[in-house]
């Protein structure tokens, strides 16, 4: 499983979160291991990093979790834990980051 969070993402509430807890709980047993990609530095990254640190210590699931800085420091990482090629994983996430940031432009401009 792999969550982006771009610069422009707000901080989320305790009812986000907490809905975030329990889909994590839900879907572990399908999870082979999660990166969450924090794409931005500075204060805005410090606090998701403490926010995601509190998530996924009050989830207690028993999945590998990580935070990294960017995709192509998450990738040789998730690509090991999936037993997979590092090359086709960034290139799946580079195909589905495309559609969905022409998704959600059509929607902006709609």
């Amino acid at each position: 499983m792999v969550a982006f969070l771009e610069p422009k993402t707000p901080l989320v509430g305790e009812a986000v979160r907490g809905a975030g807890v329990e889909i994590t709980r839900q879907f572990a047993s399908h999870v082979i291991g999660s990166a969450i990609v924090l794409e931005g530095s500075g204060f805005w990254a410090a606090r998701f990093i403490n926010v995601l640190t509190k998530i996924l210590l009050v989830t207690e699931v028993k999945i590998p979790q990580r935070v990294f800085s960017g995709m192509h420091e998450a990738a040789p990482w998730l690509a090991t834990e999936a037993g997979g090629s590092e090359t086709e994983l960034l290139r799946a996430v580079a195909i589905v980051r495309g559609r969905m940031h022409e998704h959600t432009e059509f929607r902006r401009a709609g």
